[in-house]
């Protein structure tokens, strides 16, 4: 690596990851909230909601008054929800760090919720969860977590349902923003070519004393299980499409298990690439679709693959049974030499290529509360075998076991 990075827990609970990068013109922060959609009780969608009203107004500041402060720094800002962290971003040029951070302290500390603005946001986020619902990939894939997880947890729509997020009150935002959005739920990265003693000075001023609130405790992230208690079912979803969307989910170690690479690696060859077994025998050999892949989603406690892909609805059936038959002879036959060596030497390289952008890992940080040693991924691939990778996968995926997502016009294209 061309750059290094240093770790920091103070004594409030807030958690610092410092990446000091060349001599780069540009720098990066990135607030994290251990908070997302599976820790929401009724009313679904508020921690998304609340992400957007962060930048709806302040005690000192308007919405276009703080776009424009942004702006007047050169500042590239975004955010966004997940089912288990909230994140606020900024990429700016380096000596802008103190402007923005104290910027985005006050935001984040001092938003007003005003109920005309979170009205107003409400319906953009509408509009967002309308798009979303146009969009039959998205609506696939929505469906496929809803199925696997069910109505808690990680299957709650980030978005929210349109109903119950008008239901949403000011009072409801602010609550949540009090009980989740303070130092013990914190983690801050920093990315840039300053000092180490900078840095420290700017997040104690920014976001360590600002956030310090009595009797917050340490949110946990929840144990939400995937297949224990959910059984593997279809679900078809009836929209005006040309073709069906299918999404078919198993099983796959979470983020913070290492099989998760042994598990890819297999993943990989099976649905990767286009010289993956499901490329060459769903699309170039029985011409089904005209694109097919897979990838692996992973959470703190558990994760899953997804095969995707689109086909004609009278093909819908036949597909889906490829599929299967080339997933059972993976798992009965097994991969060959050549194939695993490719994907290893492959996914090592992109690893290794991906160390050339600054970063620390925060998702890592984030559920052990450890930063993670990129040698010790590099080391782990390195010395990941057939054998075992095969074994691991074999642990997750059975051909009986599988999610199957369907978004279609024809309610009879699984018949």
């Amino acid at each position: 690596m061309r750059y290094s990075q240093e770790f920091f827990e103070y004594a409030s609970g807030l958690k610092l990851i410092f990446v000091k990068s060349p001599d780069f013109y540009t720098a990066k922060l990135k607030i994290m909230f251990t908070v997302g959609a599976e820790d929401e009780e009724l009313p679904r969608g508020i921690a998304h909601l609340l992400e957007h009203s962060i930048f709806k107004g302040t005690t000192k500041y308007s919405q276009e008054e703080i776009s424009e402060a942004f702006n007047n720094m050169s500042a590239d800002v975004d955010a966004s929800t997940s089912s288990e962290t909230t994140c606020y971003m900024a990429t700016f040029p380096k000596e802008r760090l103190a402007d923005v951070s104290k910027l985005y302290s006050h935001i984040l500390t001092e938003s007003v919720f005003n109920e005309v603005e979170i009205e107003k946001e409400k319906n953009v986020i509408i509009e967002e969860i309308l798009m979303h619902e146009d969009m039959p990939d998205q609506a696939c894939f929505d469906q496929l977590v809803r199925i696997m997880f069910g109505d808690t947890g990680i299957g709650n729509d980030i978005a929210g349902k349109i109903e119950l997020l008008k239901d949403i009150k000011s009072s409801d935002l602010k609550s949540f923003h009090s009980k989740y959005y303070h130092n013990k739920n914190m983690i801050v990265e920093v990315v840039g070519d300053y000092s180490i003693d900078e840095v420290k000075k700017c997040v104690e001023q920014f976001f360590v004393k600002p956030f310090i609130r009595g009797n917050n405790e340490l949110i946990k992230f929840k144990n939400w299980s995937l297949c224990s208690t959910i059984k593997p079912k279809s679900e078809l979803l009836i929209k005006d499409t040309k073709q069906a969307n299918v999404m078919m989910g198993y099983r796959c170690p979470s983020y913070t298990n290492f099989e998760r690479f042994d598990f890819g690696l297999i993943g990989f060859i099976l649905g990767g690439s286009m010289n993956s077994r499901l490329f060459k025998k769903i699309r170039n050999e029985l011409a089904l679709c005209y694109m097919i892949s897979s990838f692996e989603i992973a959470y703190k406690n558990n994760g899953f693959m997804t095969i995707n892909f689109s086909t004609t609805t009278k093909n819908t059936k036949k597909c889906i049974e490829a599929v299967n038959e080339v997933v059972e002879d993976l798992l009965r036959c097994g991969v060959s030499d050549s194939e695993f060596e490719t994907a290893k030497k492959l996914n090592m390289d992109r690893y290794l290529m991906s160390l050339d952008v600054p970063k620390g890992n925060l998702k890592y940080l984030a559920y052990t509360g450890e930063i993670l040693d990129p040698e010790k991924i590099t080391l782990y691939l390195k010395n990941c075998t057939k054998e075992k990778s095969m074994e691991v996968f074999k642990k997750y995926v059975t051909a009986k076991d599988v999610f199957i997502s369907v978004v279609s016009s024809d309610k009879k294209c699984l018949k």
